[in-house]
């Protein structure tokens, strides 16, 4: 996601993490332009979801023991 913020394009982000060795998670293959897109996609739904998070606490009653 920093390459991307850092305005690189898919094609661009594939070549350095072939540059730098870097494998897919699951796979022991090159990460593919397709594969980049969809990283970067899940990611920018992931933060989209973080964004909408809304927590709503109500009026709480405590009870005390003698």
């Amino acid at each position: 996601m920093k390459l991307h913020n850092e305005g690189k394009s898919n094609k661009r982000i594939v070549e350095i993490l072939k540059s730098k060795g870097i494998k897919r998670r699951n796979r022991n293959d090159d990460y593919s332009v397709k594969d980049a897109f969809m990283c970067i996609k899940k990611i920018k739904k992931r933060e989209e979801r973080m964004k909408d998070i809304k927590y709503q606490l109500g009026s709480w009653i405590l009870w005390k023991k003698n």
